[in-house]
């Protein structure tokens, strides 16, 4: 085996337990694209963690255990219960450090710390993925809009002006921010065209299941109240009448 390939392998070993950690708090929380470099650093951290945390919690358990079976003193029982003990800290301190981060409480014992008083998932997240993010979970309302309560909604539809001019508003439904480019995906959706010769714009539905749009080519995004959303409103309409989204809405601008 290639001396390459043999001291990644043990790396891997090495590292298995905060590698473990951090594959699990990525699946609770964006962490965005990392590096290679990145995730081996944190998982070595995590990994520190894991081991402080294991530790004193085997030779508790070890105390206990030798009481009822004097052959867990042996050598290879004893690693088996170890690398166990690191196994199921490493999975807890992966899901707690998950969703401590997810409700942005990890972020407030952070911000105890000197030079860190600026540090909280806002900062720590784009400001596209963070909002939609809010507005999926039903918690923009509670953090993101920072108009008076009286006039906070629950839920946002967004329109979006394109850099050629299009329009599409819709539901942000999925987007993700890990390829390049990133996309939006608006399910349902809408096309809004101007007519500069009668003032007046066309509601297009998209007749079918959305459309995707690339961050790339986005020029600005507005977040609309969904009472206040034309899109949101016809597509109600639409089910409340039984009728396929081909139609045309016109308005005044």
């Amino acid at each position: 085996m290639p001396k390459e390939i043999a001291d990644k392998i043990i790396w891997l070993f090495l590292l298995a337990p905060g590698f473990l950690s951090i594959s699990l708090i990525r699946l609770i929380v964006d962490l965005g694209e990392l590096s290679e470099f990145q995730i081996t650093f944190y998982s070595l951290v995590l990994t520190l963690i894991d081991i402080a945390v294991a530790v004193p919690i085997y030779w508790g358990a070890s105390r206990i255990l030798r009481k009822f079976e004097p052959t867990f003193a042996a050598p290879e029982a004893a690693k088996y219960t170890f690398g166990f003990v690191t196994l199921v800290v490493s999975i807890v301190v992966g899901i707690f450090l998950g969703l401590m981060a997810e409700q942005d409480r990890l972020f407030l014992v952070l911000r105890k710390l000197p030079l860190t008083d600026v540090l909280n998932k806002r900062s720590s997240s784009r400001t596209v993925v963070f909002l939609l993010s809010q507005n999926t979970t039903g918690r923009l309302k509670q953090e993101g809009d920072a108009r008076p309560a009286s006039m906070k909604q629950t839920e946002a539809w967004a329109l979006v002006l394109l850099k050629d001019g299009k329009k599409y508003e819709g539901w942000p439904e999925f987007y993700e921010i890990n390829r390049t480019p990133s996309e939006i995906y608006l399910s349902p959706a809408c096309e809004i065209v101007d007519q500069p010769e009668t003032a007046q714009t066309v509601l297009r539905p998209i007749p079918g299941p959305g459309v995707i749009v690339y961050e790339s080519e986005i020029q600005s995004i507005e977040l609309l109240d969904r009472p206040s959303s034309r899109c949101s409103t016809h597509w109600a309409s639409l089910v409340q009448q039984g009728t396929p989204a081909s139609g045309q809405n016109k308005t005044s601008k």
